[in-house]
């Protein structure tokens, strides 16, 4: 028995695309609440907390933290489903 997958439309994988975006941005945003609430929890303990604040400066500071890395991807997937709708559009209106 051999069993027929449809292939997505565009739209579905714009809506894909677009849905995986969301969750990225609040990937992003949830990683950068649990360090602020690890920072709240280490304020009793000053070596601790500046060590963390230390840390978190170096990496923000160089676009390198873990955050900014979730956001270059929901910009990535957002701009894949703008170029994925965009050419959809082209060849649609080629073939029309």
């Amino acid at each position: 028995m051999t069993t027929r997958m449809d292939a997505p439309t565009v739209a579905q994988l714009v809506a894909r695309l677009r849905s995986a975006s969301a969750a990225a941005g609040d990937a992003e945003q949830a990683a950068m609440l649990a360090f602020e609430g690890l920072l709240a929890k280490a304020a009793p303990y000053p070596d601790v907390h500046a060590a963390l604040a230390q840390y978190w400066q170096a990496r923000t500071g160089s676009g390198t933290a873990i955050c900014g890395h979730i956001g270059q991807v929901a910009e990535a997937l957002s701009e894949a489903a703008d170029e994925l709708e965009h050419d959809d559009q082209i060849v649609t209106g080629m073939l029309t």
